[in-house]
């Protein structure tokens, strides 16, 4: 009976072994595809983050583009705004010399 029972606690140990080698062979499983699926994302976050950098250089070579014109376009403004005081300074000048 000892050696009937001796070979139930083998074959049951035995099983236990199976199972949890079958289970820790699921769990490494499980984690290769988590740790995959991650390297996935980053891999895609990493490719977005280098398309924005390079469309926010874009646009920030665009805004100094702007920037410049308006730059100019106020200074133009501010000429034309000055030119008839000097304009009507001059003519006052000339006027008084005359008199």
């Amino acid at each position: 009976r000892q050696s009937h029972s001796l070979g139930s606690v083998l074959r049951c140990n035995y099983c236990n072994n199976e199972e949890n080698g079958q289970r820790s062979r699921e769990y490494e499983e499980q984690r290769k595809e988590a740790m995959l699926h991650f390297q996935m994302t980053l891999g895609d976050i990493e490719v977005q983050m280098e398309q924005h950098s390079s469309h926010n250089a874009k646009l920030r070579q665009e805004n100094m583009e702007l920037a410049d014109k308006l730059k100019k376009l106020i200074e133009q403004y501010e000429l034309r705004e000055e030119l008839p005081i000097v304009w009507f300074s001059y003519a006052s000048t000339l006027l008084h010399m005359n008199v």
